[in-house]
């Protein structure tokens, strides 16, 4: 923004442009000790791989679910 103003680019537009913008800091996020998931998941697995196991097991889970409600119905 210092630099826009600075070079006299700075309007209502850029101003309301970056206001606009999703920051890192605002985005939700969820935290879950490694001691508490360490004994849940396999062994020797890298950061991505331990993140991409989780997400298919939550995914895994939302479906059983979904078969749940549907055989209830």
């Amino acid at each position: 923004m210092k630099n826009l103003y600075n070079e006299g680019n700075l309007s209502r537009y850029e101003i309301s442009k970056m206001l606009s913008q999703e920051k890192p800091n605002q985005r939700e996020t969820l935290k879950i000790p490694m001691d508490k998931l360490r004994d849940r998941l396999p062994q020797n697995l890298s950061v991505q791989q331990q993140e991409d196991f989780i997400l298919k097991a939550v995914d895994y889970y939302k479906k059983y679910l979904q078969r749940q409600r549907d055989q209830a119905r």
